[in-house]
């Protein structure tokens, strides 16, 4: 059995969930096993793998319970085969051919490390847009954990399984639980980002056109509150904090305002890498797309103004 185990958390991902599997099935790094846990699924799209007819393909079905108690599930199905590393890759997104090599070499180079992630793109009406390509070694993402932040993408992580023993997904968050699983982890393990955007994550019209960001808001905030408490934050210091987040998610409720956002982060990481063409192409691809979006013109003043403050 493969000691790679690439775990695809999926439910009703219709049309997505064929092309991001493949995706996996034709990585460089042949030696791995895909299991699709099928999340109560209802729009038939898991039964199109079976024209892929491939011996490391494995779908499991299980009833309806999110995608934190479906990433549990992939969990346990690892250690019962004996996989050492669990890769992540949601049904609707792909992985870039050199993915899993990229991840599993930087975890068997770095014994200490508990996960290792990476930079992504944005699919936006199936083009590629605004590759985020920032290296952060284990000091930086600590800070970055530290701060409550995110350091990379979470479906972008490869885990090592015995770093995850005392560390499952938090079923009871329907959203942030992501977020949540890599606050935790990053508290007590070193995790690492690869400077290579090497997953793409698909935006889909109602993704970009849909109302419902705000909703997000108070389950961010709820594991930012399980942070501060673990972390031993006073009530002052928790408020503070929320206020905090509160502005900053507040901010990006707006429909579409994920391209403009996502394009702020690129130009950030172009620029501090000294790629300042692949900075203004960024920015100019957030303009062409949502124009209207003051995220976008915000990318495109700190493509040429580095030095000043962009969101």
């Amino acid at each position: 059995m493969s000691r790679i185990a690439v775990v695809v958390p999926a439910y009703d991902a219709g049309e997505h969930l064929l092309p991001a599997v493949r995706s996996v099935l034709d990585q460089t790094w042949r030696d791995l096993r895909v299991l699709v846990m099928d999340d109560g699924g209802t729009d038939g799209s898991v039964d199109a793998l079976a024209r892929l007819d491939d011996p490391r393909l494995e779908v499991h079905r299980l009833e309806h319970g999110g995608r934190a108690a479906a990433l549990n599930a992939g969990l346990d199905r690892c250690r019962t085969s004996g996989a050492e590393i669990m890769v992540i890759q949601d049904a609707d997104d792909l992985a870039r051919p050199g993915r899993v090599q990229a991840l599993v070499r930087a975890l068997d180079d770095d014994p200490a490390l508990a996960a290792c992630l990476s930079g992504h793109a944005l699919l936006v009406d199936g083009r590629r847009f605004a590759p985020i390509e920032r290296e952060l070694d284990p000091e930086a993402v600590r800070a970055s954990i530290e701060r409550f932040r995110m350091p990379a993408h979470d479906p972008t992580a490869a885990f090592r399984v015995t770093a995850l023993d005392r560390c499952r997904w938090a079923e009871d968050l329907p959203i942030a639980a992501g977020l949540d699983h890599l606050l935790r982890l990053g508290e007590r393990a070193p995790l690492r980002v690869l400077g290579r955007a090497l997953y793409d994550y698909r935006l889909h019209h109602r993704q970009v056109t849909g109302s419902n960001l705000a909703g997000r808001i108070p389950w961010v905030l709820e594991v930012v509150d399980r942070a501060a408490r673990r972390r031993g934050l006073d009530e002052r210091a928790t408020r503070a904090l929320r206020a905090d987040f509160a502005r900053d998610l507040a901010r990006v409720v707006h429909p579409g305002s994920r391209i403009g956002v996502h394009a702020i982060a690129a130009v950030q990481a172009s620029r501090a890498r000294g790629d300042v063409a692949g900075a203004v192409r960024t920015a100019a691809g957030g303009l062409g797309r949502r124009p209207l979006d003051p995220f976008s013109w915000r990318a495109a003043l700190h493509a040429v103004r580095p030095g000043r403050r962009a969101a």
